[in-house]
């Protein structure tokens, strides 16, 4: 089939009760709680034991790096293979890599071990997006995408909460135990899925370099696609200055230190999980465009109000902690429609590429943010974070005109436009 179906009607039953969505749901939320405890627990080990900002950065780069480019052919290798079976191997390979930081505490090391790992998990996000659409119950892609966004934010709650006690206990090396039995635990969930045995693609005589080219041109070619990348790189590209500039951020502008801010970064996932509940409960009956306007939309307006507050009234950093876990909502609704615009949008057999495609420009983006941030916030200050508002108000925008064009055409949307996401 070219693309997903989404026109069927919903069904009243969870789609948790779907023994393949459970399992592919649980794995997902298992290795990223194990995955969140060690984003924590890395960089504090790394400071601990080098005394050093710039070591510390070096370690923490070296989970980046691989997006720039491994993170492109992690597609074509899933569309080659039964992304069942790649995303069994990716976890077991990151719960064997994750072990190797029992071995040193120099920092190179622990730079080392962070790239071959981050390196390997290129492979779960197009393994995972691939597999979504084969287990989904007809027409229900929409309410499964929620249930991972629920499972995610949750992850996200318990993870760094998870990391920070376990280094405290026994270092960096209990956090690495308990990260590889996570792995481990989500290849097994996984492997016990039935469904998804249909993804295995046939074999082809085409190099790895010729099929990550095919996978752009269907990006290019596509009249949802093709702008939607352009949404994402935007979001990316704004992403880059909060990641860079949200703790002076919070020190000269909010008033606030880190306990703040890790409180601020912490509640936004309630936000989130209310997002995908809602997307759960209501979403199948929008366009996903539509999601991904409203959403980015509504995440801008929120970090306009948010990011400049205390220029009118300093309050102090509480007002942001409250409206950041409310922008938790807006920004789990346009992620979510932004996933099911992407596997909707894909071609079977080349969805894998797709993902990587799209979500690969979307980290070089964010790459790109992180890299003019400083060099911006020294020359106009750390209010330049606004960067992301204009952004996600911008891809906001973009997005509804989009859906706007297609809704112009004749039929309604262009040939071989599936209804999720037009």
């Amino acid at each position: 089939m070219p693309v997903v179906d989404e026109t069927k009607p919903v069904a009243s039953r969870s789609v948790l009760l779907e023994r393949d969505v459970a399992l592919l749901t649980s794995s997902s939320v298992v290795s990223a709680t194990g995955t969140g405890a060690m984003f924590v627990a890395l960089p504090f080990y790394a400071y601990a034991t080098t005394g050093s900002v710039v070591l510390t950065a070096l370690v923490t780069l070296a989970e980046y790096a691989p997006a720039v480019g491994v993170a492109q052919l992690a597609g074509v290798l899933v569309d080659r293979s039964d992304a069942r079976r790649v995303l069994v191997a990716a976890n077991a390979a990151l719960g064997l890599c994750t072990l190797a930081y029992l071995l040193h505490d120099n920092w190179w090391w622990l730079t080392v071990v962070a790239f071959v790992r981050s390196s390997i998990a290129q492979l779960v996000a197009p393994a995972t997006h691939t597999l979504l659409p084969a287990v989904a119950p007809p027409g229900r892609l929409t309410e499964v995408n929620g249930v991972l966004a629920v499972g995610g934010n949750a992850a996200r709650l318990a993870g760094p909460a998870l990391g920070g006690v376990l280094v405290g206990v026994g270092g960096l090396a209990l956090v690495a135990v308990v990260d590889a039995a996570s792995f481990v635990l989500a290849a097994g969930l996984v492997v016990v899925v039935r469904r998804a045995m249909s993804t295995t693609r046939p074999r082809t005589a085409e190099g790895v370099v010729r099929q990550w080219v095919r996978g752009w041109a269907a990006v290019r070619e596509h009249p949802v696609l093709r702008p939607l990348v352009v949404v994402m790189a935007i979001i990316g590209f704004g992403e880059g200055f909060v990641s860079a500039l949200l703790a002076p951020w919070m020190s000269q502008v909010a008033d606030g230190g880190s306990a703040a801010l890790g409180l601020m970064l912490s509640l936004q996932a309630l936000g989130g999980i209310l997002g995908g509940l809602f997307v759960v409960r209501f979403a199948g009956r929008w366009p996903a465009l539509l999601l991904i306007g409203a959403g980015a939309l509504g995440s801008g307006v929120l970090l306009v109000v948010m990011l400049n507050y205390p220029l009118v009234a300093p309050a102090g950093p509480w007002p942001a902690i409250v409206l950041n876990a409310i922008a938790g909502f807006p920004f789990a609704v346009y992620a979510t429609a932004q996933a099911v615009a992407v596997q909707t949008h894909s071609v079977d057999g080349q969805r894998g590429r797709i993902v990587s495609a799209t979500y690969g420009i979307q980290g070089i983006a964010q790459l790109a943010g992180i890299s003019l941030a400083g060099p911006a916030a020294a020359l106009l200050g750390p209010l330049i974070i606004n960067v992301d508002t204009g952004a996600y108000l911008l891809a906001g925008a973009l997005a509804l005109q989009t859906l706007r064009s297609l809704h112009r055409s004749p039929t309604g949307r262009p040939a071989g436009v599936a209804q999720e996401g037009g």
